[in-house]
């Protein structure tokens, strides 16, 4: 195991598929639109009717759900929706929060409605969905009534820039708060992408100032319900976008904020995770991380194979650095000998001998020896330096998700401020 490995996105909803991905080839086999689409083994995302008729097949055929959208509305992509829910279940995990009492706010559900309908049916959430235009509106109320899940979700028709204020009513709380807001200010914005489906129009995709200002405005709003609401979420649609999102939360908002990255495999698309909290009981706990839980805050894959990777890769590093000693050691003695021969040389026989032999030590000394000894500096370097600086390194990368190596316990360990605790 590699620490690119370790590290890498996962597929965290891959335990609700039954061959842990989407399997084209038998969903090809058991839905005949979809099936029209699936050709000598190959899918055409560029296509609009393509991807929603994979989403109606994977929801019906993995997940028991029936599934529509108007004409020219968004396309949801399952996995990536999914795997939003099961980071904040985990994140939900930390403080405690069984499944069976959790209850979330999807602002602009869209006509999909999809967040709450895979949340209802695969984590038993309950879920109140909002929505501002009336069709997007209509077909998610239909959604719901459709899969007999209106004891579980409640649609809500909201007005134009509401996303809490006017939203939450007096008394109600929530665990959390999941969207996807609109990621452009401008259409044209929205075509560049050269790999984005079609999907959606203006009004699915665009708003005044971008999700910049949407995840901005819902930050502000968050603090008059703090005491309704555990943790606020939102996707994130650029990562240039990421950075001015969480500094403005930190710095006038809470520290307690965290993020992640969602990539699908072998997809081209990156979305980003950003979550904060107002509430004082919201503190991830400190101390060892849960065995029974994959931790939200760094997407490592499998926690402890990533500790036993770490103490590996530090007992090679020591390893080298004996066998680097017993090499430098002999090239630094042999340097010694051949001068001291040299000068002897010098004072010892005549003329002629001298200037044939100077010749040759010249190049000795000049071309051989400093190219050896700038191999041997970058090995040195390379197996006794870097390895004293190699946990420390790791560390300054792992603090930013509140989280730190112990090389003498050889344990990943919660942290506060960047030292373990």
């Amino acid at each position: 195991m590699d620490l690119k490995a370790s590290l890498a996105p996962r597929m965290p909803c891959s335990r609700f598929f039954k061959s842990g991905r989407p399997d084209f080839q038998r969903l090809a086999q058991l839905d005949k639109e979809f099936a029209k689409h699936f050709i000598n083994g190959k899918l055409d995302f560029r296509k609009e009717s393509v991807c929603i008729s994979l989403t109606k097949a994977i929801l019906r055929h993995e997940f028991g759900l029936s599934w529509s959208i108007p004409p020219g509305h968004l396309c949801p992509t399952i996995p990536s929706r999914l795997d939003y829910l099961c980071w904040i279940e985990t994140l939900l995990k930390f403080e405690g929060i069984s499944n069976d009492c959790i209850r979330g706010l999807d602002i602009g559900t869209g006509a999909s409605c999809i967040y709450p309908l895979l949340g209802a049916k695969l984590f038993g959430y309950s879920f109140t969905a909002t929505e501002v235009d009336e069709e997007s509106y209509q077909s998610a109320l239909k959604n719901v009534l459709e899969n007999n899940l209106s004891s579980q979700i409640e649609v809500r028709k909201v007005s134009p820039g509401e996303i809490l204020r006017g939203v939450v009513k007096e008394g109600e709380t929530f665990h959390f708060v999941m969207c996807n807001p609109p990621f452009f200010s401008d259409i044209h914005e929205a075509g560049v992408h050269p790999f984005r489906v079609k999907t959606g129009d203006k009004r699915q995709m665009v708003t005044c100032g971008g999700e910049v200002q949407f995840i901005l405005q819902m930050a502000r709003e968050s603090l008059e319900y703090k005491e309704n609401i555990r943790w606020f979420t939102s996707l994130v649609g650029r990562k240039k976008d990421l950075g001015i999102i969480q500094r403005y939360l930190q710095q006038n908002i809470t520290t307690q904020v965290r993020r992640t990255c969602l990539k699908l495999e072998k997809s081209r698309t990156q979305r980003w995770i950003i979550a904060w909290s107002c509430s004082s009981g919201s503190q991830v706990p400190l101390g060892r991380i849960p065995e029974d839980v994959v931790d939200p805050l760094t997407q490592l894959t499998d926690v402890r194979s990533f500790e036993r990777f770490i103490r590996q890769k530090s007992a090679v590093m020591k390893r080298l650095r004996r066998w680097n000693l017993l090499v430098l050691s002999p090239l630094f003695l042999n340097s010694i000998y051949w001068t001291y021969k040299l000068i002897h040389c010098i004072f010892k026989y005549s003329k002629e001998r001298v200037s044939l032999m100077l010749n040759f030590w010249t190049w000795i000394l000049f071309g051989l020896l400093p190219v050896s000894l700038l191999v041997a500096t970058g090995v040195y370097r390379g197996t006794v330096t870097e390895p004293r600086l190699y946990v420390s390194r790791l560390n300054r990368v792992l603090s930013q998700f509140h989280i730190a190596y112990a090389e003498d316990l050889g344990r990943l360990l919660r942290t506060e401020r960047g030292g373990y605790a």
